[in-house]
């Protein structure tokens, strides 16, 4: 028995697994125009192959300039924008572009300029794909020239303490900073919170324990710096989350097949589920709705929570979650995707790292304490 990375495995399974490695290709970013495939995809995607309703490849057309087409014509047949109907793009945009509001800050507003000519972007944003991707959007329309005003967050006014810790009995999240609003999701004592900016009337904007987004009470929860937020945040069960590691870590060096699921051709997701599968655990089949499931551990600007067997998710060029792969530790993650199922490192020294899923880390989420 030999023990790599946590992983125990008997000598053929070892051999398994220095051939995949030596063969895994690191990524170096994605560049030229938005959509446009990266290294990490090489030998993934095939002539004709449709994925999400849309050909992989068509006619010299991103996947994204496709997309943004599309959800486009049911507002807009001849995809040419008009301003006075800003606030009707901006809408769909929301609820067609992004994959859930209810896990990531969005909310940019977008007003006409008529004496420059231009669209101005204001409110918040979460994550740059996202900001980029409308912009992009906007382009399609034929809006050319973007003041872009939006705030990223986390705010910068939070300072380093950017966390909170649940101190009520129990604290309801709203979908604005009033109590009389809807209550979206609620936290109970001990529960950890990222915070995302302050907020008026005493709130805070902030990722609830499962990773909802909306406006909690600052009466009910006390403010940490990083070191603080390190101490109430939960461990997993190590037995189990090995157990599921152990599951597709055999299957190392299967080759990368979109809505595979098993040892012949799997995709992302289908390896994710397999794992936890193995212990009991019934995941959702999609990436997307497995985003939903379980307790938020990390975030793009704090990664310390993560934990072996925890999900990561990325995001693509424009915005959407559309990776996942198991945390190993040491910041390493199994995964499939390029040319299969490896192991590569989000640590920029290490020889398989990968800039662009370490660019592209959306949070993370731990299906079983």
């Amino acid at each position: 028995m030999v023990t790599c990375l946590g992983i125990g495995f008997h000598w053929p399974m070892m051999c398994l697994l220095v051939v995949s490695v030596c063969l895994a290709v690191s990524s170096t970013g994605v560049s030229g125009a938005p959509g446009a495939p990266s290294p990490d995809l090489a030998g993934q995607e095939k002539a004709g192959e449709i994925r999400r309703g849309m050909p992989m490849q068509s006619g010299g057309k991103s996947r994204t300039q496709m997309f943004f087409e599309r959800i486009i014509l049911r507002a807009q047949p001849d995809l040419t924008g008009t301003p006075d109907r800003l606030p009707q793009y901006l809408d769909i945009f929301k609820h067609s572009a992004l994959n859930d509001d209810r896990l990531i800050a969005f909310d940019a507003q977008a007003k006409w300029d008529a004496d420059r000519g231009a669209v101005v972007l204001t409110g918040y944003i979460e994550y740059n794909e996202q900001r980029d991707a409308l912009v992009a959007y906007l382009a399609v329309l034929g809006f050319k020239t973007i003041d872009d005003q939006t705030e990223l967050l986390p705010a910068a006014s939070l300072g380093e303490k950017r966390f909170a810790v649940v101190k009520s009995e129990s604290a309801f999240l709203y979908r604005r900073p009033d109590p009389r609003s809807e209550s979206l999701t609620q936290s109970r004592q001990g529960d950890p919170v990222f915070l995302l900016k302050s907020a008026e009337q005493g709130f805070y904007y902030c990722h609830a324990w499962d990773g909802y987004v909306g406006y909690i009470r600052g009466e009910d929860i006390e403010l940490l710096d990083a070191k603080g937020f390190a101490a109430v945040l939960p461990e997993p069960s190590t037995n189990q989350t090995d157990t599921a590691i152990e599951a597709v870590a055999q299957w190392i060096g299967t080759p990368y097949k979109w809505g595979g699921t098993t040892a012949e051709g799997v995709d992302c997701s289908g390896l994710t589920r397999h794992a936890y599968t193995s212990i009991g655990v019934l995941l959702p089949r999609d990436t997307d709705q497995q985003a939903m499931v379980g307790r938020l551990t990390a975030t793009r600007w704090h990664r310390d929570g993560m934990r072996r067997g925890d999900l990561m998710f990325f995001l693509s060029s424009r915005g959407r979650i559309n990776h996942t792969a198991i945390y190993l530790g040491d910041n390493k993650m199994l995964e499939s995707g390029g040319p299969g199922v490896r192991i590569i490192s989000l640590d920029p020294n290490d020889p398989n790292y990968s800039e662009k899923r370490d660019s592209r880390f959306c949070f993370a989420k731990r299906v079983i304490e």
